[in-house]
Order: structure tokens, then C-alpha cells, then sequence
């Protein structure tokens, strides 16, 4: 991509700039809403900085595998509930519950509450100190927990899914839980620190087609074991339940 566009832009001048053909960037507008770029008098679209900025979001998310549709909901979700991100912020570095609950109902009530956390939840998190991490964590688990009552059903492939013996995080997972649902998916959720037999005798009753281990931690993930097939999941959770529903 070259320098970054500092005006507006024609299409087929702003198609040469950021390096996409003018037909992908009129497809990302009509199918997925991505551009809402202003006009001439004479009806021309003007793409200006906002716009690159969206791109190079595209791109990158593109280049890590995602569909180019769900990578559109991401840019938007982001841009839709990046208002939100200061205000929680906030709450929790006080410790003000109430102000956090208010804040994660405006962030959260979208259709995709998943890609909510994974963008813009999690990066938060990291960014609290210790002490308040762990308030802020167990109410943003308590928020996706209280989804999980009809997780089970369903006529989809089955998934048996918890967090790994000693791994007490449990937000990614539950992310790549909402992501399965939302893509046809049943699943079974054990929760945090489950035990290498918990997956086994649960694993033999029920024979899911994916047995999904779930780890922050990288030295626990690496060092993992057990007498059964299973897909160990550390990282961006959206990526994974992309890579395991396709």
C-alpha cells in the first residue's frame, strides 16, 4: 500500500492508492455497508483517510484467513463500540460496577458480541492492572456464561470445550464458543481448570466431533497431553473457531 491518502479521493484514484480494484472496493460497500463515502455535486464518491484506514484493517484481516464478510463485521464492530472502550475503561480502573455494567450492556447489546470481546474487550483488559484485571475479567465471563443455557442444542457437529488444567482464564474460550454457535455448532462447556479426565469420560459418552482445550497461558498449551485427540486453542479465538468450523 502506498503513502497514506491525506485528501479525498475518486475511486479509481483511491483504487490505485491503497492497491484494491475499484470492483472489490464497490463490492465491500454494496454487500457488507464498509464505505459510507461523501459525493460531488455531481454524485462522484470522495474516499478520504477513514476510508484507507478501513482497508488496511480489511487487509490485514483478510491476510489472517478471515471470509472477506466476517472481516467486514469486525471493521464495522469495531468502529461501532470503540465509543464504549473509554467509559468501561473507566468503571473498571474505579471499580465502579455499576458504571462497567452499563458500559458492557452498550458494548455488547450488537449481534456479534463475540468479535466485541476479542477486539475491543480483551485488548482493555490487558491494559488494567493486575488487581483490577481480575474484577474486570470474572464480570466480562459472567456476561458470556449467562449465554451458554441453550449452547447444547441444535442438530450441528458437536464440540466438547473447556480451559485446560491449570488455566483459570476462561474469555477466549467462551469467544470461540459464541463463534462455533453463531457457525451452526453444538458445544458442551466445561469451564475453567478442567481436568485431563473430565475430557476423557465426558469425550467417551458423547463423542464430539472436536475436542477443544483451551489455554492463555503458552507453556501450559505447549505442554499438554492426554490420551485423546484434541485441538489446543492459545490465541486469537475468532481465528480458531474460523479455522475449526471450516
Amino acid at each position: 500500500m502506498s503513502a497514506p491518502v491525506s485528501s479525498s479521493l475518486r475511486i479509481g484514484a483511491f483504487s490505485r492508492q491503497v492497491g484494491i480494484s475499484a470492483a472489490v472496493l464497490r463490492a465491500w460497500e454494496t454487500r457488507y455497508g464498509l464505505f459510507n463515502p461523501r459525493r460531488t455535486s455531481g454524485g462522484f464518491r470522495l474516499y478520504g483517510p477513514e476510508e484507507e484506514r478501513r482497508v488496511r484493517r480489511m487487509r490485514a484481516l483478510l491476510g489472517r484467513g478471515m471470509a472477506a464478510a466476517e472481516s467486514a463485521r469486525v471493521v464495522l464492530a469495531e468502529e461501532d463500540e470503540s465509543h464504549g472502550r473509554p467509559a468501561l475503561a473507566e468503571a473498571w480502573r474505579t471499580l465502579d460496577a455499576d458504571g462497567a455494567q452499563v458500559a458492557l450492556d452498550a458494548l455488547l447489546g450488537g449481534p456479534e458480541p463475540e468479535v466485541v470481546v476479542a477486539r475491543q474487550i480483551l485488548p482493555l483488559l490487558a491494559e488494567l492492572p493486575p488487581e483490577r484485571r481480575h474484577f474486570a475479567q470474572r464480570m466480562v465471563e459472567a456476561r458470556l456464561s449467562a449465554r451458554g443455557a441453550t449452547w447444547h442444542e441444535g442438530t450441528g457437529p458437536l464440540a466438547l470445550a473447556g480451559c485446560g488444567p491449570g488455566e483459570h482464564d476462561t474469555i477466549e474460550l467462551l469467544v470461540l464458543v459464541l463463534a462455533l454457535r453463531r457457525r451452526g455448532w453444538r458445544v458442551v462447556y466445561l469451564g475453567a481448570d478442567t481436568a485431563v479426565e473430565v475430557f476423557a469420560s465426558i469425550a467417551a459418552a458423547l463423542v464430539p466431533a472436536r475436542i477443544v482445550v483451551g489455554f492463555r497461558d503458552p507453556t501450559r498449551a505447549r505442554t499438554f497431553t492426554g490420551p485423546f485427540e484434541a485441538t489446543i486453542v492459545c490465541g486469537d479465538p475468532l481465528a480458531a473457531a474460523q479455522s475449526l468450523a471450516a
